[in-house]
């Protein structure tokens, strides 16, 4: 004897809703946490380049060869370098800054990945990265020049922006430009970026030699 039980029609969709509830608040727990997690870090980062180079600081500023601090860097930036990419060097070792070398680092080192990011449109071997160091009056200049595809200028006028970048989601939060601008700027120096849509970007870094921080 088959016995047809019909039974109560939202049952079943009560059962999938009781067993959904616990999974839904796990999910929105998971968002929340994921979020503060991305306000701590941005707070943390606003509250670290407020830092660079501040008054109190300065003290502590060590004469340190300009060369030295980029080519530390270079090792650094070349963990992002396009396959083959061929690099140019023409280093002054008699320039000398005064700073705190890893901030200097951190900055250059944001400036040549940026560099070497935009080469990765490049053929293998045919992307070329000229840098230099040297004493241009009262100043220490790094200059950097890639062959790349260049930035447009309505990009050009905001890329030290905080939070501004022309990568896809996920590859980066649009702080590292602005982190190497303010370093720099505490330190009395000066960015200079020129660029030719199609045919490349020059970066100059200017800065204080060392003796001459006001």
């Amino acid at each position: 004897m088959v016995e047809e039980v019909a039974g109560d029609p939202t049952s079943g969709s009560m059962h999938i809703f009781f067993i959904l509830v616990p999974v839904l608040g796990i999910l929105v727990s998971a968002a929340f946490f994921a979020v503060s997690v991305v306000v701590d870090r941005i707070h943390s980062i606003v509250r670290e380049v407020g830092g660079f180079s501040s008054e109190n600081s300065r003290e502590d500023f060590l004469q340190t060869s300009f060369d030295q601090i980029v080519a530390c860097s270079l090792r650094i930036a070349q963990l992002n370098a396009p396959y083959r990419l061929m690099i140019e060097k023409n280093f002054d070792p008699e320039v000398r800054i005064d700073c705190h070398s890893e901030e200097i680092e951190r900055a250059v080192t944001n400036l040549l990945v940026n560099s070497m990011r935009a080469l990765e449109g490049n053929l293998p071997g045919t992307g070329h990265l000229a840098l230099a160091v040297a004493a241009i009056g009262d100043r220490a200049v790094l200059h950097v020049e890639d062959d790349g595809g260049g930035i447009d200028a309505e990009v050009l006028d905001r890329i030290f922006d905080p939070f501004f970048a022309t990568k896809p989601a996920g590859k980066g939060m649009g702080l590292g430009l602005a982190i190497s601008y303010h370093i720099v700027k505490g330190l009395g120096g000066d960015i200079r970026v020129c660029s030719v849509p199609g045919r490349g970007t020059s970066v100059s870094v200017e800065l204080p030699l060392a003796g001459r921080f006001q």
